[in-house]
């Protein structure tokens, strides 16, 4: 079986939807999946599946190596976030963590299903489905269309097939399913757009008296307002 299939049912055991029946050996032999395909997180998950005494002596010390390799990795190479609000920890890597900090992005909100990020109290992205190796950013407002538009501005027109567009209560929103390293590459210009916002907002909320007599008489010649 290759790794695709085995990962897909690993997923579905946790998840609770693996219809066949698994015994302590089989999710042993799938923690040793884990820990060769560098799935951390799955492989500390899985280990806690296995009752104590259901395998031989051995393979119980085996397992010990492991679960405490996988764990350790976890560690050196992912970061536990929480929204300000959630119970939950969010599982990221060092690497995408470290590229939002620098940033200045921040988790906020309150959902446990997906992780919220956010510069200077405005959203960045939402993060749900979040893997080891990859997660999808989840755009609230964004239909397929100016998805596919916008990452066609900043070179990104090849992860268009990435997209899975939902239309809920008649708006439009958009998933895009990205490796951490494409994640970490398309938050940068992300946030330039928050940044960007924000500091526009900013001068329109501070503009003089004079300036904001200028706005009006743009905004009344093109017929936006009335006199």
């Amino acid at each position: 079986m290759n790794s695709a299939d085995t990962l897909r049912q690993i997923h579905r055991f946790l998840k609770g939807k693996y219809r066949k029946e698994v015994d302590a050996f089989c999710i042993y032999q799938w923690v040793d999946r884990c820990y060769f395909h560098g799935w951390w997180d799955l492989g500390v998950k899985l280990t806690s599946s296995i009752p104590p005494n259901s395998l031989n002596p051995e393979y119980h010390k085996r397992l010990e190596y492991l679960f405490s390799e996988c764990r350790n990795r976890l560690e050196q190479q992912f970061v536990e976030i929480k929204s300000p609000k959630a119970t939950k920890l969010f599982s990221l890597p060092k690497s995408f963590w470290k590229v939002c900090e620098g940033l200045g992005i921040r988790s906020g909100g309150s959902s446990n299903r997906r992780l919220k990020l956010e510069y200077l109290g405005e959203k960045v992205i939402l993060i749900e489905t979040i893997k080891s190796d990859k997660c999808t950013f989840y755009f609230s407002d964004w239909g397929k269309d100016k998805l596919v538009d916008w990452l066609k501005t900043h070179g990104f027109e090849h992860l268009k097939e990435n997209i899975r567009p939902k239309k809920a209560s008649g708006r439009q929103r958009s998933r895009l399913r990205l490796s951490w390293e494409e994640a970490s590459n398309l938050v940068r210009f992300i946030h330039e757009e928050v940044e960007r916002n924000h500091s526009l907002i900013g001068n329109i909320r501070n503009a003089s008296p004079e300036a904001w007599e200028k706005i009006r008489d743009i905004l009344k010649s093109a017929r936006v307002i009335d006199d």
